[in-house]
């Protein structure tokens, strides 16, 4: 899965043009890139990391900026699910499988694990009215549809009806699942054409 993708194994070389032949071997195993794809991303990073700081990392401010994200919770969270060792910084093993997820050849588990865990934002393994409230607006804010705390209201009401089968008040991740495969265009943002353009 990509969320165990992290590897600790001293990847992500802060100032390496290239990976190296074990990195390349750990990352073949846990994504979906082939090795020119490998190669051709970690280019791609190093492009995003020199873009504000020449530090050789992704921080929020350019990972925001190569997403063209607003600043909001839903920029927040995108980074805090790449950043998946938290130390305020995505290295090239995190960027990788992230991206892994966003590919064509993303598993469809995978996109559901991550959009999932993007409205789970205190990490307890349920989504609550609050956190889908707060990111749809925050998304909704990305897309340039201004909605009212009302209108979101709504649509979170409207989404628990249907999701929350048990009536816990909260959606696991088996009801989001099930939400999901009734609604499969719901997913239709985890596939971005341009990873795939990345290594093209």
């Amino acid at each position: 899965a990509w969320f165990s993708c992290f590897i600790t194994t001293g990847m992500g070389n802060r100032h390496s043009n290239s990976l190296k032949r074990r990195e390349i071997q750990e990352l073949l195993k846990r994504t979906h890139f082939d090795e020119l794809e490998l190669q051709q991303l970690r280019q791609h990073y190093n492009t995003i990391s020199e873009s504000i700081r020449r530090d050789g990392v992704i921080d929020r401010q350019e990972f925001q900026q190569a997403l063209g994200l607003k600043d909001n919770l839903f920029a927040d969270r995108i980074f805090q699910l790449f950043d998946e060792n938290g130390d305020g910084i995505i290295s090239v093993d995190e960027f990788i499988c992230g991206l892994s997820v966003f590919s064509k050849k993303g598993t469809l588990e995978e996109k559901l694990r991550f959009s999932f865990n993007v409205y789970d934002v205190d990490q307890d393994g349920f989504i609550d009215r609050r956190e889908l409230f707060e990111i749809l607006r925050a998304c909704l804010s990305e897309d340039q549809m201004g909605l009212t705390p009302d209108q979101a209201r709504v649509m979170v009401d409207a989404t628990f009806r249907e999701a929350d089968v048990n009536r816990d008040g909260r959606i696991s991740f088996e009801e989001y699942k099930g939400l999901i495969m009734r609604n499969p265009a719901l997913l239709k943002n985890m596939t971005l054409e341009a990873v795939d353009s990345f290594v093209s």
